[in-house]
């Protein structure tokens, strides 16, 4: 050692400040860690207050497309927090004219890569807000086939909300079950089907029984023997979906429309209903059919009243005593 003029205080109080500095910045980083940690869980508490900008077919937007469940959040950066530590230098044993520096330059990169390190976690842990990747890809949500435009990213504050512009444009809809607003009446019992439900109204005042219903759509048609008790002067509602088929409900969905692709489409619809009154001891029938523009349907889907089927001509309505003119027969 004295031939090579090795300062072992020097040495030794190296070491020491290594071994020392090493354990404090452990302990701070783990710190941080944890707040890092805590800080990338707030991705699923964030509450995004989403202003969405419709553009494209806005005609077609009834107000319900859900932008939470399109648009997500990402930690901005690929840190491991779980997998943060720092890599212990080994001094010992060393070429005793060498000691000194090895020491002196671990300590050198120990502190360099703490300062990266923690610089990093803070950075991920900020009390005053994290940033977040926004993910906002193209999707067919639900009903629509969208294209959407976000901000890449976005500052969520101490308290988790977040405001967020999200531009969306509708390039199509898909119309599930599409029926038109269609109305069967006679002096006794008066049927309104509004689109997706079918109101049965007793005008009487004595009590009518509702046997059988057919619902007919182009080809198809389909019968049900579902009792619906009306008393007088009161109306029973009931779901389409009880009155239709599963060939039915194909027949009856339009994808990816367009209002120029709408406008070129029709079908026919038709419904008949068989019911008994006290009066009128023998089943009476009623019944119509008539073609409509899926456009037109799809108008008055969206906004009750503006559209009105294409063809008055064209209903059929039976005599109360004949049976269905349509296939299907009840």
């Amino acid at each position: 050692m004295l031939n090579t003029g090795l300062d072992r205080n020097r040495l030794i109080a190296g070491v020491d400040a290594y071994a020392s500095e090493v354990n404090l910045a452990r302990a701070e980083m783990a710190e941080l860690a944890r707040h890092a940690a805590d800080s990338r869980g707030r991705i699923n508490r964030v509450q995004l207050d989403i202003e969405p900008k419709i553009d494209g077919l806005t005609e077609y937007y009834a107000g319900d497309i859900d932008f939470t469940r399109i648009v997500r959040l990402e930690a901005t950066d690929g840190i491991d927090t779980s997998a943060t530590k720092l890599e212990e230098q080994s001094i010992l044993p060393c070429d005793a004219r060498k000691c000194v520096a090895k020491a002196e330059s671990a300590l050198v990169i120990l502190r360099r890569e703490v300062a990266s390190q923690t610089e990093k976690l803070a950075a991920v842990s900020s009390p005053e807000g994290s940033v977040y990747n926004v993910v906002c890809e193209d999707i067919s949500d639900d009903a629509y086939l969208l294209e959407l435009s976000c901000p890449p990213q976005i500052v969520v504050m101490a308290d988790n909300t977040a405001r967020l512009q999200v531009g969306a444009t509708i390039l199509a809809r898909d119309f599930d079950t599409l029926f038109p607003a269609f109305v069967l009446a006679d002096d006794h019992l008066h049927v309104s089907i509004d689109g997706q439900s079918a109101k049965f109204s007793n005008v009487t005042d004595e009590y009518i029984s509702v046997s059988a219903q057919t619902v007919y759509y182009n080809s198809k048609a389909h019968t049900t023997s579902l009792a619906i008790d009306v008393p007088p002067g009161i109306s029973v509602t009931k779901p389409m979906r009880d009155f239709v088929s599963p060939s039915i409900d194909i027949e009856s969905s339009y994808r990816d429309m367009t209002p120029d692709k709408a406008a070129g489409a029709s079908f026919r619809f038709g419904f008949a209903v068989r019911y008994r009154s006290a009066s009128r001891p023998d089943e009476q029938t009623l019944h119509a059919l008539q073609s409509y523009n899926v456009g037109c349907v799809i108008r008055d889907q969206i906004e009750p009243g503006s559209c009105s089927p294409e063809s008055v001509a064209d209903v059929e309505q039976a005599a109360p005593d004949d049976e269905p003119a349509y296939s299907g027969k009840m």
